[in-house]
């Protein structure tokens, strides 16, 4: 066996003759892109964008194209009745406004505060103030510590 492998290291390798190592590997790269290898730009030779679209829809729904077609269909019958019934121009919140008898003067003079405190909170209407602002009181100068200290009293 060793003579074998001697034998075998000894062999200078042939070289393959160019004819075939062209077509070799031209069936290798046709094999590696086999839908868009005709499809290039006679200039520039890059593919064309529809093609690559085609290519790769078609690697990703090869497995089950008929489970892809029926997961569509789904879809597009459930946007449907998304959209079928849809109600034109229907409010959020239905509004139910008692009569204006049946609220007090006091409770309707609450209920308008607590809209304009709403609207000022949501940023909608400016801070309106009643009370004027008071300014801050100037700090007292601070004064030296003097160096003895007094026992707090704890024990």
């Amino acid at each position: 066996m060793k003579d074998f492998e001697q034998h075998l290291q000894n062999q200078r390798p042939r070289q393959i003759p160019e004819s075939w190592r062209n077509e070799i590997l031209s069936q290798v790269r046709e094999a590696a892109a086999p839908e868009t290898s005709g499809i290039r730009h006679p200039v520039s030779g890059i593919r064309h964008p529809v093609s690559v679209l085609k290519y790769l829809s078609s690697t990703f729904l090869w497995p089950h194209p008929k489970a892809w077609a029926g997961l569509a269909a789904v879809w597009l019958v459930i946007g449907w009745l998304n959209w079928s019934t849809m109600q034109p121009e229907t409010p959020l919140l239905a509004v139910r406004r008692p009569a204006a008898s049946t609220i007090s003067p006091g409770q309707l003079a609450s209920l308008t505060e607590q809209r304009r405190l709403q609207r000022e909170l949501l940023g909608l209407v400016p801070v309106v103030t009643s009370e004027p602002m008071d300014r801050p009181k100037p700090q007292p100068a601070l004064k030296p510590q003097s160096a003895v200290r007094q026992p707090c009293g704890f024990a």
